[in-house]
């Protein structure tokens, strides 16, 4: 797994205080979900609220963690797994390899 997220660092061109744990957003961009460039980005799957309370908890969008941006996020599609977006691309992923 740190090989393939170190590749998918070099790939994207993204940078993280800790070189191979990335946060939700940098799994939104492999994911290709959509980068968020300000908060109100992330209202396309998270709803409003949540926003906020991320905005009081983390200083930059780039900063909120995968797994707490990856759980807030609303079920996705018809997806059996009853997660959002990002979460269902690194499962299919998982599943794929």
């Amino acid at each position: 797994m740190k090989i393939i997220i170190f590749t998918a660092t070099r790939k994207f061109n993204i940078t993280s205080p800790y070189p191979l744990i990335l946060g939700y957003n940098a799994y939104r961009e492999i994911c290709q979900v959509g980068k968020a460039r300000r908060w109100e980005d992330l209202e396309d799957y998270i709803d409003k609220d949540n926003v906020s309370k991320l905005k009081q908890v983390y200083n930059h969008v780039d900063d909120v963690d995968l797994f707490v941006g990856g759980f807030l996020e609303g079920r996705h599609g018809d997806s059996p797994l009853k997660v959002g977006p990002t979460f269902k691309c690194i499962i299919g992923d998982t599943f794929a390899r």
